[in-house]
């Protein structure tokens, strides 16, 4: 494959591969480059079994939609970060629009998160996320424990609250 080919999928795809990836993903621009790039990559790998049926480009933005929902299946940055309520079960999402749900979850979580107050994001960082005991979290906040469930329930709900108020209100 010529240079003067990549550069043309390569214009092609920065052109037409964010519009079509931002209405199926929530995408940064790290994301596009990175799927831009292996997509490059494959192109040049597999030019010589291409049958020259379709333009270079379309035969290259079908790569890149395959490479797109591989790249959104497999990543597993926000995977680990789904699973903030205790009673809620880890989810396996294959779908590249419930992948997207999933994204938009963790960021409308991050945002309740926030609105907490100092004391209830340390309570549910150090309890939910890094699952340390209570007793050390007790100690270390220098609390009595009936104070700390009075602050974890209260900060679970308040955080449930804002994420409902957030999406239903």
């Amino acid at each position: 494959m010529t240079n003067q080919q990549l550069n043309e999928i390569k214009d092609y795809l920065y052109q037409k591969l964010p519009k079509y990836l931002s209405h199926y993903y929530h995408v940064h621009s790290f994301d596009v480059d990175e799927i831009i790039n292996e997509t490059l990559y494959k192109c040049d790998l597999k030019y010589p079994a291409f049958r020259h049926e379709s333009k270079t480009t379309t035969w290259a933005f079908g790569f890149a939609k395959y490479i797109a929902m591989n790249h959104f299946r497999k990543n597993i940055r926000y995977q680990k970060h789904i699973r903030i309520f205790e009673d809620q079960p880890a989810y396996s999402f294959d779908s590249p629009h419930q992948i997207m749900c999933r994204k938009q979850l963790f960021y409308d979580v991050r945002w309740a998160f926030h609105q907490l107050d100092f004391l209830q994001k340390q309570l549910i960082y150090y309890y939910v996320i890094k699952k340390t005991p209570r007793h050390k979290i007790y100690k270390h906040l220098n609390i009595s424990r009936t104070y700390f469930d009075k602050l974890y329930h209260q900060a679970i709900y308040e955080l449930k609250d804002k994420f409902i108020k957030k999406h239903y209100l």
